[in-house]
């Protein structure tokens, strides 16, 4: 489902179509790439199709819809927070800062912030996903660290989640003078949106209503997941639709699947979608 199952309907979309003999107005091409959900920009196979020179009018990115059109994904960013405290044997932990401590004091305040909102993709989200701090547990431990990841939606940036996050950092050193914090963006990816008048999802639409009928309805959604429709839009101004089959609720599990008719109706979407674009 995440993502195989994506790039087989449109190998096989572009495969009818070639077989159909179709003269086309442009130029299809199928974009396999590697690495994309590594949070390491350099990486990224479509940053880096883009940074040599690769150009688009308009692009479908293949993740999984549940065969709705999605204009929206969203940003991703990673940061990492690490309290400093003071070393002392755990029988006399007043002669002590114990780091943990404080980072759950960071933590009550992470849960206060309240995540943005987009009608596609409904609410954000802030997960504190990784702590690491202590060596044992009769020791006051002297370093905490904690990874939190961000999921944007348009209209927010990574740079305003760190500055809360300096802003609490703040807070807590002004409350207590025995707390010090320091904080590091790790990882910043943006949100990307497309319009529901833009070229590539009134073909899109098209194609859903030829494929389905009044069987499927047009319905326009989000996904507040990262992919790389955000590279493709912002970084290379290329307007781009998410569609797929599959729930991006069973992503990342070890039971993955797609029903079968969502996968051959995916295929039948996509060819009708390049017919659309190119005839």
């Amino acid at each position: 489902m995440d993502d195989k199952g994506q790039i087989v309907p449109q190998i096989m979309a572009a495969k009818a179509i070639i077989e159909s003999k179709l003269e086309l107005s442009g130029e299809l091409v199928l974009c396999h790439v590697v690495e994309e959900e590594v949070q390491n920009t350099s990486r990224k196979g479509t940053v880096k199709m883009l940074q040599d020179g690769f150009k688009a009018d308009m692009a479908i990115n293949g993740e999984a819809s549940e065969l709705d059109i999605q204009l929206v994904c969203g940003g991703m960013l990673e940061i990492q927070i690490t309290t400093l405290g003071k070393r002392a044997h755990g029988s006399n932990p007043k002669y002590g800062i114990n780091a943990r401590k404080n980072m759950c004091k960071v933590i009550g305040e992470l849960d206060k912030l309240q995540p943005g909102y987009n009608k596609y993709t409904g609410y954000g989200s802030i997960v504190p996903g990784v702590i690491m701090g202590g060596e044992r547990s009769s020791v006051v431990p002297d370093i905490c660290k904690l990874k939190v990841s961000r999921f944007t939606v348009p209209g927010e940036t990574g740079t305003m989640f760190y500055s809360q996050i300096l802003g609490i950092i703040e807070r807590l050193k002004l409350e207590n003078p025995n707390f010090d914090a320091r904080a590091e963006l790790l990882y910043d990816s943006n949100p990307s949106i497309v319009s529901e008048n833009a070229e590539i999802v009134v073909k899109m639409s098209y194609a859903l209503k030829a494929i389905f009928g009044s069987k499927h309805p047009i319905v326009f959604k989000g996904t507040p997941q990262h992919d790389d429709a955000d590279f493709l839009t912002n970084m290379a101004g290329i307007p781009t639709l998410i569609f797929g089959p599959g729930k991006n609720s069973v992503a990342h599990m070890s039971d993955e699947y797609i029903p079968i008719d969502d996968f051959i109706n995916a295929t039948k979407v996509y060819a009708m979608a390049y017919y659309n674009i190119f005839s």
